[in-house]
This record gives structure tokens, C-alpha cells and sequence, in this order.
């Protein structure tokens, strides 16, 4: 296990699978007053690959970026690498790793993957859990060889120490300009104040799901407990937006259930799900109209929103209400 401020040199089994030679580097975390060393870094990645620069700084300073969950890599004093984990400004650990760039050079794989290591090795929990990797990338990115190399770059590190891909996540967004989506269709719709009804449909939508989130929920947890996961999540990620919830009915017996919510990350579709028996008939449209015009009444400025990659129907859903495909993220998990 590598420690901080740990002298390091490069061994054999790069993970690029070419041999470089001996190096001295110190790879730590960083110290209160030391963002300097993490934006000095100069070779990020591509647009659209990675949060961007500002997104470091305006986060720290929310507490959602921390100096002791940020490290660099240096040679001679000069930041040649970095990476930095999220959480929300509560967490005791970080959630994810958003910051990963090993920077230039024939050795940079292997400086990414060592770089890693000793990340990875500082962000345990005290049950030995591991932040997740989200990598952002630009809607498209397979199609440009610029985006699809810094990619491959980082995930070949990521890979290279065990985690897997779990699922890629496209990211949509409307605004007022983009006008307000049809209300009209079947469905009715009603507060979603009881528990018990929330999780009985809550439940009901992860039969037959195309999101990979839910599935692995179910196959963890069984149905029961992973709907009760669910809505305490929500509860937990969206307090105080439990009066703008809506479940939606047909002839009196609930349909779906959408969530309509703000917190410190903005407006956003939290949630939203039409229970099988009822799927393929439109419904999806008219809960999505709802969510987004009892947000768009509020005045925000934008609303934000993510669906698998894999979930085409939902994908076709967000296009037809007007929201936009900005970005996609890739999840790697151990």
C-alpha cells in the first residue's frame, strides 16, 4: 500500500503493457491551501471528457472537493498527474472519483494506474468499501478519436486494478426556451405523501426495468427492501421537495409515480417509472410533462435529468419533451 508523501518508483507491469524507465515521483494528497497544485495541472483532458476546471474550484469550495480526497502526482515540485473524489459536503467518505488525468508522456498509464493505487488506498471505509469511478464524457464520444483515446486512456487504469464498467448513463437537460411539454393523456395524478404506496410502486416499476441501478438493487436486496432503499435515498438526496412528488392513476389504481426535485445540484427528474402493465402506451410522456412543468413553475432556469444508455424508451422520451443530450457518464465499479 503506498502512503502519502511516499517516494515511488515506476516498477515493470505498466498497465499500457510498455516497459519505462525508472522514475522518482511523490504521490500524496493534498494539504489545506494547496488547490494550486491540483489547477496547475497542464494537460487535461479533452472538452467534454472530465468535469471541467471551475467545477473543482466552485465544489471545494462547497466542501464537496477536499484536500485530503485530492492527489497529484509530482516530479521536481511540477503536478504531472491528479485525481479527485466527490461527496456531498456531509459525507465522512467520498462517493465517487469525477478528477482522473495521468497526464502526458510515454509513461502516463503507468503513472495513472500508480496513482490510482495510492487514491484508492487512502478512500477506503472502515468496512474496506471503494468510491466508484463516474468518467464524463461528450454526447457522440465513440465517434471522435480525441474523446474515445482519453477515454480508453483512463478506463485501461481503471480497469487495470479490478474495476468493471457497470453501466453508461446519458445526461439531458430542458430550459424554459425549449418550451413547456403536453400535459394531455390518461393518467391523473395525485400527492405521493404515503410511504406504503410509494414503495408498492416503487416496487412494482422494478419488474421488467431497463435501468441497471434498479436491477442490481433487486438482485442485492429483493424487491421489497430495494423500493424501501429507493424511496429513503430520495428522501435523504431531496428533503423538502416531498410535496411536489406525484403519482399518477388510471381508473383509481396507480400507474407511476414521478419525482419532481431541487437540491444543492439544481432542478433535476429524480425519478420516473410507469409500473409494467401499463408501459408502451405514452403514459412515460404525460408523467415527464408533469415533473418538468411543476419545476418550470418554481422559475428555475434548467432542468437536469439521466437515463441509462440502455434505456432507448426513456432516452426517446426526454428528445420528444425537448430535453437535450449534453453529456453521457461512464460508471466503473469494483
Amino acid at each position: 500500500m503506498l502512503r502519502p508523501d511516499a517516494k515511488v518508483e515506476a516498477r515493470p507491469q505498466p498497465c499500457d503493457g510498455v516497459e519505462h524507465p525508472l522514475s522518482e515521483v511523490i504521490v500524496r494528497p493534498l494539504e489545506a491551501g494547496e488547490s494550486g497544485l491540483f489547477e496547475s495541472f497542464a494537460h487535461p483532458a479533452p472538452p467534454g471528457t472530465g468535469p471541467d476546471q471551475d467545477s473543482y474550484r466552485e465544489r471545494a469550495a462547497q466542501g464537496q472537493y477536499r484536500p485530503e480526497w485530492t492527489w497529484v502526482v509530482q516530479e521536481d515540485g511540477v503536478t504531472v498527474a491528479r485525481a479527485a473524489f466527490w461527496g456531498l459536503p456531509e459525507d465522512r467518505h467520498p462517493f465517487q472519483l469525477t478528477f482522473f488525468d495521468p497526464g502526458d508522456g510515454p509513461g502516463r498509464l503507468d503513472r495513472g494506474r500508480r496513482l490510482l493505487e495510492a487514491a484508492y488506498a487512502g478512500t477506503r471505509t472502515e468496512e474496506g468499501e471503494r468510491p466508484r469511478y463516474q468518467l464524463k464524457v461528450p454526447p457522440g464520444w465513440r465517434d471522435s478519436e480525441e474523446a474515445r483515446r482519453a477515454v480508453e486512456e483512463r478506463t485501461s487504469c481503471v480497469t487495470s486494478l479490478g474495476m468493471g464498467l457497470f453501466v453508461e448513463r446519458l445526461s439531458f437537460s430542458w430550459t424554459p426556451a425549449d418550451g413547456l411539454p403536453s400535459r394531455e393523456g390518461a393518467l391523473a395524478f395525485g400527492p405521493a405523501e404515503d410511504d406504503d404506496a410509494v414503495r408498492d410502486v416503487l416496487a412494482r416499476i422494478s419488474d421488467g426495468t431497463l435501468d441497471a441501478g434498479t436491477r442490481d438493487a433487486v438482485a442485492r436486496l429483493g424487491r421489497a427492501r430495494a423500493a424501501a432503499e429507493e424511496l429513503d435515498l430520495m428522501l435523504d438526496r431531496y428533503p423538502g421537495t416531498r410535496a411536489a412528488w406525484r403519482l399518477a392513476y388510471l381508473a383509481g389504481e396507480p400507474a407511476g409515480i414521478i419525482v419532481p426535485a431541487t437540491n444543492f445540484q439544481g432542478a433535476q427528474i429524480a425519478y420516473i417509472g410507469v409500473v409494467p402493465e401499463h408501459r408502451g402506451r405514452g403514459h412515460v410522456d404525460q408523467l415527464l410533462a408533469e415533473g418538468t412543468r411543476i419545476l418550470a413553475a418554481t422559475g428555475v432556469d434548467e432542468v437536469w435529468a439521466t437515463t441509462d444508455h440502455g434505456n432507448a424508451p426513456m432516452a426517446a422520451a426526454f428528445r420528444r419533451a425537448g430535453y437535450r443530450n449534453d453529456d453521457a457518464m461512464l460508471i466503473y465499479t469494483w
